[in-house]
């Protein structure tokens, strides 16, 4: 996952690059920015949009917090969490991820769809390195023939309009 490049938005000299991104950067939109230099973490508040070639996130509160090379070591979302990731897609009331573990957990009515295949728990835990997923408890439901041309498409975030 490419969070890393969310530090050029925030930090690029101290301040939230406004221009439009280049192809290839994440762009993070909210309707407030909070960010503490001390402890190097910036909050976004509020209709919060992450979109990243790789990645698309929606939720209501963000955290990001730094270490001291300016590398995104953990990213907290809050409410109302959808991702958008190759083929899946999920959803939860709260997303942790380890950017030292290359984890994403989902936590709180949290489901993972890839095709027609299905998986919900409280707790699902996604491994980006090796893309292995633990969900507890666990819930699937598989769709044989589904995902046979699903390969890695791109992801295609819902705008909320019937098709």
């Amino acid at each position: 996952m490419r969070l890393s490049c969310l530090l050029v938005l925030v930090l690029v000299a101290g301040f939230v690059v406004a221009a439009e991104p280049k192809k290839g950067n994440t762009r993070v939109t909210s309707k407030r920015l909070d960010f503490d230099y001390k402890r190097m973490v910036a909050v976004f508040s509020g209709d919060v949009v992450v979109t990243d070639p790789e990645l698309k996130i929606n939720t209501d509160k963000l955290t990001m917090a730094f270490d001291e090379t300016r590398e995104v070591k953990l990213v907290t979302c809050n409410g109302n969490v959808k991702m958008w990731y190759q083929d899946k897609t999920a959803s939860a009331k709260q997303a942790v991820y380890q950017a030292s573990k290359g984890e994403i957990e989902l936590l709180g009515d949290a489901s993972l769809t890839r095709g027609g295949d299905i998986v919900k728990g409280d707790r699902i835990t996604f491994n980006l390195h090796n893309e292995t997923m633990t969900c507890e408890p666990g819930f699937l439901v598989v769709t044989p023939g589904e995902n046979k041309d699903s390969g890695l498409k791109k992801m295609r975030p819902s705008t909320g309009r019937k098709r």
